[in-house]
């Protein structure tokens, strides 16, 4: 028999009683409470166990994830109840993450509940190890970056907290991004002398490793080692375009070669620019204020100082079509407003998808647009022909593309017309789209897979996420794209999915607070993009309808909640 101990934590607003989540809305006061009441707080219970509390009259469904998979809890009137037995919980913390929803299904409410098994005790210390540089190895260039493993041998453990690295300095110690695989980036002084190397790692039980140490070497061999320098020479500060595209121009330099130049967009993600020496690229922005950061990076991976220039766009260009004609974005029936605009679209044949990637998603070279390999101002690992690189069956990376659901169709249990809503699916290489399966999206510090263009598979280390499954990360040039897909996804079926699943980042075709949170944040990083633009369009031929926040990525920001 195992014991489990329970610390509770309870976020109401400061409410001590149900009616003090009482809402004066237009229709009159909503009591949108949720509260734990069993277990009671700091007490020892035997598995199987029941959680359980009271609710609001005007919360209609609660929803708890934690343990091996989510549970609807059990309703009787005002009170509410699930059941863990000893199969669901494993050994050491679970957070219990308690949504109570309202009747149109949008999470008001959220409870948290910590739980520890009693009877675990974790008393290994964790195993890291240096993967790169090796003892001895002599490194040529100043800009370092530090990469090993780390584990916890304790049988299910909880885990490693943090891996520390210290260079020359034994008081100097610096936190790795990263657990399982951790890195940190560094710059190496002193040439010619030995570098010593300290790391060692804790676990989320407090064990500390014993602090490993050893030296390497530190020769550039006599070339020159100074950062490369990038020049903006337009836009100029301050500037103000009335049309598109916004035309960025300039100069890097270095003592041995500039390898690349990158632009990042209101501090969104660095995206490689056309040219080195001499570089440019063309923005297609919306009406808005914007930062553009430019920085250059040399053949032996140093980036030059960053140079940033303001200016301004002030264009409808792209974003006025008449598509919109009647629309109001000011108005509080926006959301609904859109909803009536873009639903009742053409709906596709799935089998009739393969022909549409054709319009919808060529590269200018005409290969498959795969978002899943594709590396924008790079080389990609492999391209796929239309037509004849279609799976079939595939043994790996580079096989064949498919139809990628972004909004994985169990999620909506294959219903139509959103089986083969194009806005929404996407050609892709057919392994990774395996791998992500049916994954909600999310942000990865340590990778169990990834693929070759740098997608990422792995623990969510986005704060509030309520499960226990894996989520796939995206690169960061197309974590924009998919934002503004799931947008879509929210707004064109609003109302129209009762008959939905749900998942680690929806309720039905609602976005829980945390895969919101998220995807606003993804949709200011990474702009859209002129493929965007005429992706949007190639679709709106087909489909008869259009990608709101396409053309107007700033209504994103009028929409309360999706």
């Amino acid at each position: 028999m195992k014991y489990i101990a329970l610390s509770i934590t309870l976020f109401l607003l400061g409410c001590t009683n149900l009616t003090d989540l009482n809402t004066p809305t237009s229709g009159g006061t909503k009591n949108l409470a949720v509260a734990i009441l069993s277990p009671s707080f700091g007490s020892t219970n035997e598995l199987p166990f029941t959680l359980g509390g009271i609710k609001g009259s005007d919360i209609m469904s609660l929803i708890v994830f934690g343990g091996s998979t989510p549970k609807i809890a059990a309703l009787d009137g005002n009170s509410w109840s699930v059941e863990f037995i000893e199969s669901e919980v494993v050994p050491g913390q679970n957070v219990f993450s308690v949504y109570g929803k309202d009747i149109t299904g949008k999470t008001v409410t959220t409870v948290y509940v910590t739980l520890t098994i009693g009877d675990y005790a974790d008393t290994l210390a964790p195993i890291v190890t240096v993967t790169s540089p090796s003892e001895g190895q002599t490194i040529s260039s100043s800009n370092l970056t530090i990469t090993g493993t780390a584990s916890d041998p304790q049988p299910n453990s909880t885990g490693v907290q943090a891996v520390y690295i210290a260079l020359n300095c034994l008081a100097c110690f610096k936190q790795a991004s990263g657990t399982t695989n951790w890195s940190l980036a560094v710059r190496l002084s002193n040439e010619g002398s030995p570098q010593g190397l300290y790391y060692y790692a804790v676990d989320n039980y407090g064990n500390v490793s014993h602090t490993n140490s050893y030296t390497f070497q530190f020769d550039t061999g006599g070339t020159s080692d100074n950062p490369p320098t990038v020049s903006i020479s337009a836009p100029s500060g301050g500037q103000s375009f009335t049309a598109l595209p916004v035309a960025m121009t300039g100069t890097a330099s270095d003592d041995n070669s500039v390898v690349s130049v990158e632009v990042s967009i209101n501090g969104g993600a660095y995206k490689k620019v056309s040219g080195t020496l001499s570089w440019s690229t063309n923005l297609y922005l919306a009406t808005g204020n914007y930062t553009a950061i430019v920085r250059a990076k040399d053949s032996i991976g140093q980036y030059s100082p960053q140079k940033s220039v303001t200016f301004s766009v002030y264009t409808n260009t792209g974003t006025g079509h008449p598509y919109y004609n009647g629309i109001n974005p000011g108005s509080p029936t926006l959301k609904q407003d859109l909803n009536d605009l873009i639903d009742g679209h053409s709906s596709q044949s799935y089998d009739s998808l393969w022909t549409h990637f054709q319009s919808t998603d060529k590269k200018v070279n005409g290969k498959v647009w795969d978002m899943y390999s594709d590396i924008p101002g790079g080389t990609p690992p492999y391209e796929y022909t239309f037509v004849s690189g279609q799976c079939g069956s595939y043994s790996g990376e580079g096989s064949c593309y498919n139809r990628e659901h972004s909004w994985p169709k169990s999620w909506f249990n294959d219903l139509t017309p959103m089986y083969s809503d194009l806005f929404h699916l996407y050609p892709t290489d057919g392994y990774v789209n395996g791998q992500r399966g049916n994954y909600a999206f999310g942000e990865v510090n340590s990778a169990s897979w990834t693929s070759q263009n740098g997608s990422k598979k792995g623990v969510c280390t986005w704060p509030g996420y309520p499960g226990i499954n894996p989520v796939f990360e995206p690169i960061d040039e197309y974590k924009g794209d998919f934002a503004r897909t799931y947008f879509y996804m929210c707004i064109r079926y609003y109302g129209e999915d009762s008959g939905w699943s749900s998942s680690d980042g929806t309720y039905h075709a609602t976005l829980l607070s945390w895969m919101e949170a998220m995807l606003r944040a993804w949709h200011t990083q990474d702009p859209v993009s002129q493929k965007e633009i005429d992706r949007n369009e190639a679709v709106y031929l087909i489909q008869g309808n259009r990608n709101p926040f396409i053309d107007h990525p700033e209504w994103v920001n009028l929409i309360a909640d999706f």
